[in-house]
């Protein structure tokens, strides 16, 4: 269940391994579309903020979240995902990692597979390598972006 800024939702699967939602108020705050393009959270997280963060303005949790969308995992794309989750949260703190699927395989906080996705078969380890992860984060005021995978395996290796 998530209710963020008075909509709320509730996910399910049943016994027989179909996936539900129900929106109990308003949108569907799992959903959510930023300049044509569709974004879903698969997972939060609230870890507590690390000790070397808590001398500055920071809050006393922070928000983990993964997005799976189909948008190109850009810069742009990332820093508009993290500006519109962190308002939408009202946090200070947060990270959102993207992909353009929902294996979010090395995050701490998310698990392997959601039970809310029908996400086939897991990648194998050269198509989850050669994937890309999008992470952007905001601490204290301050964004940020990288990316981790895209590595093509070596020709004769």
């Amino acid at each position: 269940m998530l209710a963020v800024g008075g909509s709320g939702s509730v996910r399910y699967r049943n016994r027989d391994a179909k996936i539900g939602r129900l929106i109990l108020k308003g949108e569907d705050p799992y959903r959510f579309r930023i300049n044509q393009a569709d974004f879903e959270l698969v997972n939060l997280a609230f870890p507590a903020i690390p000790d070397v963060y808590k001398d500055g303005p920071h809050e006393l949790v922070n928000v983990v979240v993964s997005v799976k969308t189909g948008a190109a995992l850009t810069k742009a794309t990332g820093l508009a995902v993290l500006n519109f989750l962190s308002k939408k949260f009202n946090t200070r703190d947060m990270m959102v990692s993207l992909r353009n699927d929902a294996w979010f395989i090395e995050d701490d906080e998310t698990p392997i597979v959601s039970p809310f996705f029908n996400s086939g078969s897991p990648l194998g380890k050269e198509q989850y390598y050669e994937s890309i992860t999008l992470r952007c984060s905001l601490w204290g005021g301050k964004r940020s972006c990288m990316t981790s995978g895209g590595f093509k395996p070596q020709v004769g290796q």
